[in-house]
């Protein structure tokens, strides 16, 4: 009799096993931060001692945090559109909110979770990710209702203004600057507010909610002083950059209410960095230096990311889409420019530190940056030509980083805002002298570059391979102007270029 018993027992017993180990998952959802013209080095989780950010600090005592972060280029919309399409610019082709939007032909992570089942939505910061870009594919909500200007302009009454996308570059150029003086940002914490209130009335598991703030990006106002202005701008970034915190922290209170923290991947970063300063500018766009492409970047998964982790590897802003991917258990497309970082994350692979010669391909891969934005009339170089008269040169600037070793071209482009840009009327030896090529030790200080690449010649070689193999993908950008070996030699004896 007490064997039946015992028999029956362990029966039970198997049963009960067997019914938890058949059970499936819960499938991960999906929540990415995004905090538009960010630096690292301005919160406390990163080493910030000028004020403390508490709650991006608690998530990042919650999951991983990666000290050597970058994104591909330093303004929102491109960066958005290789961080949605898991590429690089080469390969999905926005370069400019003037003259471009995504593509319909490219496939965006919100189509990939859509397509395995998930509910999606974006609550959108500010113009620039407007949905006349294209960046809501996929997206069942795409809530880009702005309420506020960019701009503080004398004498413009600010009115609702329509978004629309013109085909002529220069006319969609004077829409954005109207636009900008209109309804195009909300504040933060009506970013929060939209966020929260999606999470608490419409949420259906499995979700991808991303979450935009406008957050300590610049805010230009005309009707200050022209002599206080950029004073008063740099004044503001800091407590920006806490009320920002303090939204953050609503939404993850919000997300923690509601349930479903424990299977939510959380992805935290920033879109680009900001120049306060450095290399004796303000602002973001121009530079690929580390104030503007150095973003923060956090996950959080309980039970899979690892509490407390810190990861000295260089990552790119394209290995966001691959981690999400691993996450819910969707295949890598076979174009993506970036990988996971779940094993990083998971402590899985400790790959070793980095060596002052470089990474080996084993230990880091190498992050490419590019930026069109001075192939733009705002932005251009103006030069003068031999009739004494001046006009503008657009410039490209791309680049390839390995550790601390930064290589990085400039060469003349024509502006992208100004559809019929001839150059007929500019001599070669000026478009030579424009064009650059300089590897920069990027733990060096200083406001000036210093050119590393005859004291450096291997990693010089080996970075320039890496950016030629890059740009080799991109059939879309490449520059007019080009010279053989032979011509630049000899215009580099006449005393053009470098």
């Amino acid at each position: 009799m007490a064997r039946t018993r015992l028999s029956r027992t362990a029966a039970a017993l198997a049963l009960l096993l067997c019914a938890c180990g058949s059970q499936e998952p819960s499938p991960t959802n999906v929540l990415l931060v995004t905090v538009d013209t960010l630096r690292a080095d301005h919160l406390s989780a990163y080493g910030h001692a000028e004020h403390v950010t508490p709650n991006i600090d608690r998530l990042a005592a919650q999951g991983t945090l990666f000290e050597q972060a970058f994104a591909d280029t330093p303004w929102t919309t491109p960066s958005m559109s290789s961080v949605l399409t898991g590429t690089y610019p080469t390969r999905h082709g926005f370069r400019s909110t003037n003259a471009h939007r995504l593509a319909a032909s490219q496939h965006t992570l919100a189509e990939m979770l859509k397509e395995r089942g998930y509910q999606t939505a974006a609550i959108i910061g500010s113009f620039p990710l407007d949905s006349i870009y294209g960046l809501d594919q996929g997206f069942d909500l795409y809530d880009d209702h702005f309420t506020r200007p960019i701009w503080n302009y004398p004498g413009h009454e600010p009115t609702p203004l329509p978004s629309e996308f013109r085909e002529d570059p220069h006319e969609q150029a004077m829409f954005a600057m109207v636009k900008a003086m209109s309804d195009s940002r909300r504040s933060d914490a009506e970013v929060s507010d939209a966020a929260i209130g999606w999470l608490t009335t419409q949420r259906k598991p499995p979700f991808f909610l991303w979450v935009h703030y406008f957050g300590p990006h610049s805010k230009p106002d005309w009707s200050i002083p022209e002599d206080e202005r950029l004073s008063v701008e740099l004044s503001r970034y800091e407590p920006d950059v806490l009320t920002n915190d303090r939204e953050v922290g609503r939404l993850l209170d919000a997300l923690d209410a509601s349930g479903d923290a424990g299977d939510t991947l959380v992805v935290f970063h920033a879109d680009h960095g900001e120049s306060l300063g450095e290399q004796h500018y303000v602002g973001h766009g121009l530079l690929l230096n580390d104030a503007t492409m150095r973003i923060p970047l956090i996950l959080r998964l309980p039970g899979r990311i690892a509490a407390g982790r810190r990861v000295a590897q260089l990552v790119r802003n394209v290995d966001i889409l691959p981690t999400v991917l691993d996450a819910v258990g969707a295949p890598l497309p076979d174009d993506a420019s970036g990988r996971s970082l779940l094993p990083l994350a998971s402590g899985a692979d400790a790959a070793p530190a980095a060596t002052d010669a470089g990474p080996t391909a084993d230990e880091e891969p190498v992050a490419y940056m590019e930026t069109f934005y001075p192939a733009h009339q705002g932005f251009a170089k103006p030069v003068k030509l031999p009739d004494g008269s001046e006009r503008k040169i657009g410039l490209i600037r791309r680049s390839v980083r390995s550790g601390p070793w930064q290589l990085i071209r400039s060469e003349p482009y024509p502006l992208l805002d100004v559809s019929d840009d001839d150059w007929s009327d500019v001599p070669v030896e000026l478009l030579y002298s424009m064009w650059s090529e300089v590897l920069v030790d990027t733990r060096e200080g200083g406001e000036d570059l210093r050119d590393h690449s005859r004291d450096q010649p291997e990693i010089a070689a080996r970075l320039r391979a890496a950016l030629d193999a890059e740009l080799a993908r991109d059939a879309g950008a490449a520059p007019r102007f080009h010279l053989d070996d032979e011509s630049k030699l000899r215009l580099k004896s006449l005393g053009y270029g470098r």
